[in-house]
């Protein structure tokens, strides 16, 4: 069963993937991974990044790590993370996008509202063998639930239960923890957005 709902997952975010080469601009793709070498990542779980660990990068300003955020403009501009910045998916392959991602030096991280489009520009940018490029897992959705509205843990929940809910506690308050997808107060600078021309009408997930 756990095979199976796995397999499930891959052949999604492989159908995302495919729908991403349908909109996004040709490109030369000569130094792409393989697709057997794609498969073998994608069952890698090691591409994700918790939430929590982001936090604790923010609270400590870790210079190091690059915040991506793949939805569209209006919705980074009406909430994002602090210090991320902003590659629409159709954006992705650009030359300017390519100047970021291609930081050997950086850890460059993708996040969207759930894990579906991060998957998908993580997929994109591993085919074009980007480096040191992860996901945080379960995005802004699970940004808010871990983070800005964290839940006590029940009495028979195990001690690490209680030590991460104390950390989210603090990280709460940093962040303005009242704080709602949708309300930007705690946002003072945006880094650039990084789009075509052309601006395209899309989703977020």
């Amino acid at each position: 069963m756990k095979m199976n709902l796995r397999y499930t997952l891959l052949s999604i975010i492989l159908l995302a993937l495919a729908f991403g080469f349908t909109v996004l601009p040709e490109k030369n793709l000569s130094k792409d991974l393989t697709a057997e070498a794609m498969l073998l990542a994608v069952l890698d779980d090691s591409r994700y990044v918790s939430t929590d660990q982001i936090a604790s990068l923010l609270i400590n300003r870790d210079p190091s790590v690059l915040l991506i955020d793949v939805r569209d403009t209006a919705q980074y501009n009406a909430f994002s993370l602090p210090g991320a910045i902003n590659i629409p998916m159709d954006s992705l392959l650009n030359s300017l996008s390519d100047l970021y991602l291609s930081q050997g030096i950086k850890t460059k991280v993708f996040y969207s509202n759930g894990s579906i489009y991060a998957s998908q520009a993580w997929l994109l940018s591993k085919r074009k063998g980007y480096k040191n490029v992860f996901i945080m897992r379960g995005g802004l959705n699970q940004w808010v639930e871990t983070i800005l509205q964290p839940t006590e843990p029940k009495p028979s929940e195990p001690t690490s239960a209680f030590t991460a809910y104390q950390f989210r506690l603090g990280a709460s308050q940093y962040f303005g923890g009242s704080a709602k997808v949708g309300n930007s107060t705690n946002i003072t600078k945006k880094p650039p957005v990084i789009r075509k021309k052309k601006k395209r009408v899309a989703g977020g997930c």
